[in-house]
């Protein structure tokens, strides 16, 4: 398996940075996460409205799922991108995100340097500085180093797990 810390090693805040098929036996099923999400445990750590969510109209937004490392379920992939990143980086929040259809996300830039790793369908990452597009896959990786405007977009169902990242001080 590739080491995600040696790469990071080397463009830590300075680029842009996307490993192919980093977490190849990664078992992650949307049918099962849906499953999950709907129970009662887990209504709270959905960042919406509560009346906003429901299994119907859950087809037709993108969620963020906070905090999803308490989720058993996606435990062992939160447990792996900490310790590949612990000599680097302080860890913090763990997100989901999902769509069930085809979304196109806003154009923004996050304060912190963020980890994406493709969970389910292609996510389209678009950068217009750099005027590049990065397709994260299922078991791929994408480093975001803090402040880099960018976009993200599927034409289908997808899924990304983000981890925000801060630099030891």
């Amino acid at each position: 398996m590739i080491s995600l810390q040696r790469n990071l090693k080397k463009v830590f805040n300075k680029k842009v940075l996307l490993i192919k098929s980093l977490i190849n036996n990664l078992d992650f099923d949307l049918n099962k996460l849906t499953e999950i999400l709907n129970t009662e445990e887990y209504l709270h750590v959905i960042k919406c409205n509560p009346e906003d969510f429901n299994s119907n109209k859950a087809l037709d937004y993108v969620f963020q799922i906070r905090w999803i490392h308490r989720c058993v379920y996606l435990r062992s992939l939160y447990d792996y991108i900490k310790q590949e990143t612990k000599t680097l980086f302080k860890d913090g929040a763990f997100d989901l995100f999902v769509s069930f259809k085809g979304a196109r996300g806003q154009t923004h830039k996050d304060s912190e340097h963020v980890l994406i790793v493709g969970l389910y369908n292609t996510t389209e990452y678009y950068f217009p500085s750099l005027k590049k597009t990065y397709y994260l896959e299922k078991g791929d990786v994408l480093y975001i180093p803090r402040g880099l405007v960018h976009t993200a977009n599927s034409n289908e169902a997808r899924a990304v797990a983000s981890i925000s990242l801060y630099p030891h001080a």
